[in-house]
């Protein structure tokens, strides 16, 4: 059974949570946790036939995200690797400027070279998952590398 959502919460799930901190091309691996997602949210109204009373709306968990900023694409080949587990099986999918890949399961592996012409300005990381199956942990981590 979900929990009902107030419309603050929904507002402030709606915008996805922004680290304060750029990862920087070639800097240290960065380390997320659950704690470091916003949760996604999608509603659903539920009709009483038997009642004529007012539709119902709830809210329901369907994701995780966040964003955060890159600084030092200046148009070189890039190499992307985001690692990292969950307790529950979902979809991971990764973005930034053209550089997009995904990866599902409760392992994730995402390795990849790509030249986004300088438009890896802000990553995302967005997680999916069936209803009612929400992860209890989330560990991924995210270096973005040139090559030297």
């Amino acid at each position: 059974m979900q929990d009902s959502v107030s419309i603050d919460q929904m507002f402030a799930a709606a915008k996805p949570m922004i680290l304060s901190t750029p990862i920087y091309v070639g800097g240290a691996r960065y380390t997320l946790t659950k704690s470091d997602f916003n949760p996604v949210y999608t509603t659903r109204v539920i009709y009483d036939p038997c009642f004529m009373s007012e539709p119902r709306v709830i809210n329901i968990l369907v994701g995780y995200e966040v964003v955060f900023p890159v600084d030092g694409d200046y148009g070189q080949n890039l190499f992307f690797d985001i690692n990292g587990r969950s307790n529950k099986s979902m979809s991971l999918t990764a973005s930034c400027g053209t550089f997009s890949a995904s990866d599902s399961g409760s392992k994730f592996i995402i390795s990849q070279r790509k030249n986004t012409g300088g438009s890896c300005k802000n990553m995302q990381l967005k997680f999916t998952f069936p209803t009612n199956s929400a992860p209890a942990s989330i560990d991924l981590t995210v270096t973005i590398s040139e090559q030297l």
